[in-house]
């Protein structure tokens, strides 16, 4: 009888090499949701490096703020690049405010190895909206009483 060594499965991770080393005619039904470069079957002992990342967000007005949150599987170093800088723990999330009115390209890049993986989001950025001043009839009517008092100083 066969024992099956000890095994921690996550969605992201796949048990197939497991399972058929196992001897397990169950093997061919396992998958995974691979992200970025690399072999999809990790050599024996490893996780498959996989990469979530998203923004709370695609779309603000200049002086908003983005959230941008990463996740990833065996990832053990990671790095921002685009229109965000420096190393980047392998699961965490940051709040960027974005003062310009342009697009903004985020990406990360996580790696295990040689195997490694990217991602990137992209927030469109417009300039915010100034409304334009109209003078209410209270205004006015203080302009006019403004005007007669400098009248009346005339004489």
């Amino acid at each position: 009888m066969k024992t099956l060594p000890l095994l921690r499965c996550t969605l992201s991770l796949i048990c197939v090499s497991a399972l058929a080393a196992c001897g397990s005619d169950r093997a061919g039904g396992a998958s995974s949701s691979v992200a970025g470069s690399g072999n999809p079957t990790a050599p024996s002992g490893q996780d498959v490096l996989s990469l979530d990342f998203a923004a709370n967000r695609n779309a603000a007005t200049a002086g908003d703020s983005v959230v941008l949150e990463w996740r990833t599987q065996a990832g053990s170093a990671c790095e921002a690049s685009g229109d965000w800088k420096g190393s980047k723990a392998a699961t965490a999330m940051e709040m960027l405010a974005l003062q310009e009115a342009r697009n903004y390209v985020f990406t990360l890049t996580c790696k295990n190895g040689n195997a490694s993986a990217a991602r990137s989001v992209m927030v469109d950025v417009q300039a915010a909206q100034i409304k334009p001043v109209t003078q209410s009839a209270e205004d006015k009517e203080i302009q006019q009483v403004f005007k007669q008092i400098q009248e009346f100083d005339k004489v």
